[in-house]
């Protein structure tokens, strides 16, 4: 980066009013630069460009940085490759044992294939050199950044999330239960599952077609999250089979409560269309640790509870419930 084209004493910035992103909001930046100089100038370049207008925060050394990006909600760090005895690899590992989800765009003034590489390996969006930075060049390069990072935000919320509903789907499911398992072992606590299955449901698609059982299903997906607390975790398995993981209760009373919710919700009439339709509901609980070594082993109980559930049917009325440690 060419410094002579810029003093740092007389340079005065005028930002124009930011053009908003698609969400509505200004593209929010941070510049990670541990010269005030360059990082002033990359601001300056980034304040002058047309069309797309940035706000622009900056900081200078590696604590300032990691805690802004930890605390603020930017959509771009541009982080210089060499900076507070630190290289951009030492940086974007340490991101990453913090879960700090940002994207990267590293800016260096080196031509390292070696360096691009590993910056690239480990997740930036881009390798820009210093001498080539130019106003059209950082646009257009924040602009594929953040178009790329939309689309990896629409495939990972197909890959975890329901269509359909909204719910976490099975992978997401699973991935919650693993966690709530950890945090179960580790503050000496209990996690409940509860499966819960439909009953009625195929004949609502079969008399009245699949949009109406599809207006069903997101309906009892509604009904689901209103009935659990704000810590619980509501998922669609898979047709009409829903599952919530209750976490942080030693009371099993509570959870009796949340449970005598869904039986009565669920079972309520919806109008669908021009239709007064009605499901039941079939639930299978179980509790990790106390029912089962693991919380995969627990998944599998509640699931036979459920199908137990579902048998008794006949007998309790069609929202019955079964638990792993008996009817």
């Amino acid at each position: 980066m060419d410094k002579a084209r810029l003093d740092a004493g007389m340079v005065r910035v005028t930002w124009k009013p930011p053009i908003p992103q698609e969400n509505g909001s200004p593209i929010r930046i941070l510049v990670v630069n541990e010269d005030a100089v360059e990082a002033t100038l990359v601001a300056t370049i980034l304040g002058c460009t047309s069309p797309t207008r940035f706000t622009t925060a900056w900081a200078g050394n590696a604590a300032e940085a990691m805690a802004r990006l930890e605390s603020e909600p930017f959509d771009i760090c541009l982080l210089d490759y060499w900076f507070d005895g630190l290289t951009a690899i030492d940086f974007m590992d340490e991101m990453g044992e913090r879960a700090v989800d940002v994207p990267v765009i590293v800016l260096s003034g080196d031509e390292d294939r070696s360096a691009d590489l590993e910056v690239e390996r480990r997740g930036a969006y881009d390798f820009v050199l210093k001498q080539e930075l130019s106003g059209p060049a950082m646009e257009r390069t924040i602009r594929y950044a953040l178009a790329r990072r939309r689309l990896e935000a629409d495939l990972a919320r197909s890959a975890l999330y329901d269509d359909l509903t909204g719910l976490p789907n099975r992978r997401q499911f699973l991935l919650h239960l693993e966690r709530a398992a950890e945090r179960a072992i580790r503050q000496d606590a209990s996690v409940c599952i509860a499966f819960l299955d439909l009953d009625g449901f195929k004949a609502v698609n079969d008399r009245y077609g699949h949009d109406a059982g599809d207006e069903v299903l997101r309906r009892t997906a509604s009904r689901i999250e209103c009935c659990v607390r704000r810590e619980d975790v509501a998922a669609r398995l898979a047709g009409d089979e829903f599952a919530v993981i209750l976490e942080g209760s030693r009371d099993r009373a509570v959870v009796d409560q949340i449970i005598a919710r869904l039986r009565e919700r669920l079972c309520e009439p919806m109008e669908v269309g021009e239709r007064t339709v009605a499901v039941g509901v079939s639930i299978g609980l179980a509790w990790f640790p106390a029912e089962a070594s693991s919380i995969f082993e627990a998944v599998r109980l509640a699931d036979h509870a459920m199908y137990r559930a579902k048998g008794a049917r006949g007998r309790r009325g069609r929202d019955a419930v079964a638990r792993a440690g008996g009817a």
